[in-house]
């Protein structure tokens, strides 16, 4: 596999575009000629501002067009641009690839409310198109999902406790906001003194709203009535975990009901049996993330089943590692395989394509992006490229 630097090859092209190409350097496969290849898009949410958190340098969401063969990734440059906008720190594509929604991560300093952007995306140049702003009444909005039908967006605000529930108009644009659900508690640690709810993820049947409360160590499930617009609590809502977890994320497994939870504060994933009709969650595991012996500060970000149901991965800040667990094929638990660098400081959200053969990783804090593809039998990584963008955090295929 050839590295190459592509930095000055792509100043000489991107200053032919108008005013918002990528400014960045590709360090990846260049051999452009190759004609059996179809053309993909990826979208790259990013930090704008300095932050307490983080010090924020991208312009908005990039989009990166690129093909792949072998072990190799092949980027044109051409399509390759920003469209500008404030913390577009979340992103989500609609089921029918026709919009992408932006949560705006911003704070008291940054105005009277977080927002949430609507973007039409075109369907011949993927270029994205503004249609819609709307506000969530809370701050730091971090997570934004869409439902498997394009009907409603939910919004996670981290400052506030509120899930906004925003249903959708046919053209991609929020009608009024139908449901701001409170979220209260706390739990053990310095970062739980309130609710943060951190992320909405949706069951695959559709039917379910999981929201996992990083203050709270809850998670909360919501039936989602599709007539009403709105979030309606199950009987047995609220699963509690270990105190001091800080649950993050969540992916479910493709093939059986199982649904793995990343905690951020004690760097572990919990497995829970899944029951599609009623949303409860059974407890059936907690592991670590990191390495015997490790001891340094590390808190995870985020998690993902490869499409296989073969193997999860969750990503560790600090650690700077993607851990590769194995599921067990018959109790859906899981095995510590390994952890595999990042190659980068702060890895936040990653993403497995579609084809399940490249899994990406945003370095938050190392303004980069590694590409490593997947040894479907172990599961485990090897790098096979990397972009310069800058303070990434969110991945997301068209």
């Amino acid at each position: 596999m050839k590295y190459i630097s592509l930095f000055l090859l792509m100043t000489f092209f991107f200053s032919c575009e108008i005013n918002n190409s990528v400014n960045t350097k590709i360090n990846t496969s260049i051999d452009t000629t190759e004609s059996d290849m179809n053309e993909q898009f990826i979208f790259i949410g990013t930090y704008t501002k300095k932050e307490g958190h983080v010090d924020g340098k991208g312009e908005g969401i990039y989009r990166l067009a690129f093909s792949q063969k072998g072990d190799s990734i092949y980027f044109n440059f051409l399509k390759s641009k920003y469209f500008k906008t404030v913390n577009p720190s979340f992103l989500t594509i609609s089921a029918n690839k026709k919009y992408l929604f932006a949560a705006n991560e911003l704070g008291p300093d940054d105005g009277d409310s977080g927002t949430v952007e609507a973007y039409h995306i075109d369907p011949q140049t993927k270029d994205l198109k503004l249609i819609d702003k709307v506000k969530t009444d809370a701050f730091a909005p971090c997570h934004i999902t869409v439902d498997a039908t394009d009907q409603i967006v939910f919004v996670s605000n981290y400052v506030g406790g509120i899930v906004n529930v925003f249903p959708l108009l046919e053209d991609g644009t929020f009608k009024e906001t139908s449901q701001n659900l409170q979220f209260k508690g706390r739990s053990k640690t310095d970062r739980q003194e309130t609710s943060h709810p951190h992320s909405g993820t949706i069951s695959p049947n559709n039917k379910h709203l999981f929201v996992a409360d990083l203050g709270t160590d809850e998670i909360t499930s919501l039936t989602i009535n599709y007539e009403k617009e709105k979030l309606l609590p199950n009987i047995e809502s609220k699963t509690k975990i270990q105190a001091g977890a800080g649950p993050r994320h969540m992916s479910f497994h493709p093939n059986t009901e199982i649904v793995y939870v990343v905690n951020e504060l004690d760097a572990t994933v919990n497995t829970f049996d899944y029951d599609g009709a009623t949303g409860t969650l059974i407890p059936k595991q907690s592991i670590s993330t990191l390495p015997e012996g490790y001891s340094a500060p590390s808190w995870c970000a985020d998690i993902h089943v490869h499409p296989s149901g073969k193997f999860v991965y969750a990503s560790n800040r600090g650690h700077n590692s993607i851990t590769i667990f194995k599921v067990d094929e018959n109790t859906g638990t899981l095995s510590f395989i390994k952890t595999e660098s990042t190659k980068g400081d702060f890895p936040r959200n990653f993403a497995i394509d579609p084809t399940g053969e490249f899994l990406w990783v945003a370095n938050q804090n190392s303004d980069s992006i590694f590409i490593f593809k997947i040894n479907i039998e172990t599961g485990e990584l090897n790098e096979v490229g990397n972009v310069e963008i800058p303070t990434p955090v969110c991945l997301k295929f068209l």
